[in-house]
């Protein structure tokens, strides 16, 4: 099973929505999560429309943070778990070994003054049930100077 992760920072332009149609149908991951779409619903559900993925979870933007997406194919085996406005947590029962797992969607907050809150929100999320689990999406956290990409923090 693959899961595609992406922080697009927009879907607004023909552009993005043309990288993200190419990396669904080269990549044919089974569930795809995308944060800051900087997008309405309506358009949201347009684009989960075309590229054929028919279940979903939106959750619109906190102001100028968030705006997660979470999308997978019918007939995957996917249960619901919780959400706010800087996650989403769902269990996937697949087939074969292994037995369930999580996935969580995850958008850090913003401002650094106020991170240490999402990551302990990561570790209440992770003490909820003991499986493996793939956490993915925006972190907002610079691991290296490198990463920096302006002079503000």
């Amino acid at each position: 099973m693959s899961v595609l992760a992406w922080n697009c920072r927009g879907l607004g332009s023909p552009l993005a929505i043309r990288t993200l149609t190419e990396e669904v149908k080269g990549k044919n991951p089974v569930v795809v999560f995308l944060a800051e779409t900087k997008v309405n619903t309506d358009r949201k559900k347009g684009f989960q429309h075309k590229l054929g993925f028919t279940q979903g979870i939106i959750i619109p933007s906190d102001g100028k943070s968030g705006d997660l997406v979470m999308l997978w194919r019918e007939g995957t085996n996917i249960r619901f778990k919780s959400c706010l406005h800087s996650h989403i947590d769902v269990v996937v029962h697949s087939e074969g070994k292994g037995g369930p797992w999580r996935i969580i969607g995850f958008y850090g907050h913003p401002e650094t003054s106020k991170r240490q809150s999402s990551w302990q929100l990561l570790d209440s999320l992770n003490t909820q049930c003991m499986m493996s689990w793939l956490v993915c999406g925006d972190f907002n956290e610079i691991l290296h100077p490198d990463e920096k990409m302006g002079w503000r923090e």
